[in-house]
């Protein structure tokens, strides 16, 4: 390639794909301590009878048609979750962010993932991100030493019924945190009070069986935040790259950097913006704003070589 950027100034409404295109089947770890192994005080269930948000989770995908698979080397829920192979996870009850990142490296060579599912941080929860930070760090190495990519859904974490301050500090603090990391694969979402729990037992109204732990019904809003999360990451049924295309980049992030199917990013400074779009949102292409590849020897062109390039439309709303 004969410079370092391809630059593609669009004058368009471009509506943001839910998707990547990809015909191979997502790996997902749930990953955390009891909340995602699903466990609580006094809690006598079999081990097979564990399940968490997992299989609300995985109702919602596999209605949706979705190609996945769960991950990790523990197996809870395998008497609930129809398909057993679906019952693996990395919960571990009692289980501190600092503990998660003393072998998160491990977890995923023995069991490699395509996107990790992460709440973790209630068990000695304190203000500072760092523990988490060091999860994440260790994602990166496990990513360069297997040259894999992983894409990490990190959860702000479920508050408490005695409404712990702290825990909304750390989240906060998560977030800042999670932002600052440039180049990483993290989508954020919100579990305090993205969810809708309630933070009350059961006779009260609430979404708790404890203090700390969800009720089924908490369990069901978390699934369905994994999930709205999950739709904007995984491939969707029946949806493959043609043969012939070369890289392509999801844009319905609100920022760059945009990352293509195989790592490769592209930037921006001057990236399009959000806007009301014909349908739902979309993203503004006004001729100023333009997406910068970088040059990974694959749009590799001569001068009288041909090439095309292409956008594709989602015609229904994501946000």
């Amino acid at each position: 390639m004969r410079s370092s950027y391809l630059v593609i100034p669009l004058l368009l409404l471009l509506i943001a794909a839910a998707f990547p295109a990809s015909g191979q089947t997502a790996r997902i770890m749930p990953c955390g301590d009891s909340i995602t192994y699903d466990n609580h005080s006094g809690d006598t269930r079999p081990e097979g009878e564990r399940i968490s948000y997992r299989y609300p989770l995985w109702q919602l995908l596999t209605n949706a048609g979705a190609d996945f698979r769960f991950v990790g080397g523990v197996y809870a829920g395998y008497d609930i979750i129809p398909d057993t192979q679906d019952a693996y996870n990395e919960g571990h009850p009692g289980w501190t962010d600092a503990q998660v990142a003393s072998n998160i490296y491990n977890w995923l060579v023995a069991n490699p993932a395509d996107i990790v599912l992460l709440h973790i941080g209630t068990n000695a929860v304190n203000s500072s991100p760092g523990d988490v930070e060091d999860i994440l760090d260790e994602i990166d190495r496990y990513e360069t030493d297997y040259s894999q990519t992983v894409h990490v859904v990190l959860a702000k974490i479920i508050n408490r019924i005695t409404n712990d301050t702290t825990t909304s500090s750390f989240n906060t603090n998560i977030e800042t945190m999670a932002l600052g990391r440039v180049g990483d694969l993290i989508t954020l979402v919100d579990m305090e009070y993205g969810a809708g729990i309630i933070y009350d037992y059961p006779a009260g109204g609430g979404d708790m069986v404890d203090n700390l732990h969800p009720s089924d019904d908490g369990y069901a809003k978390m699934a369905n935040v994994w999930f709205e999360a999950l739709q904007a990451i995984m491939p969707p049924t029946g949806l493959a790259c043609d043969a012939d295309l070369t890289d392509y980049w999801k844009l319905e992030k609100e920022f760059p950097p945009y990352v293509n199917q195989s790592g490769a990013i592209a930037r921006s400074a001057d990236p399009p913006v959000w806007t009301t779009g014909i349908v739902g949102e979309a993203q503004l292409f006004d001729l100023t704003n333009e997406v910068d590849a970088e040059d990974d020897d694959s749009l590799d062109w001569a001068a009288g070589d041909s090439f095309t390039l292409e956008f594709w439309m989602k015609k229904t709303n994501p946000v």
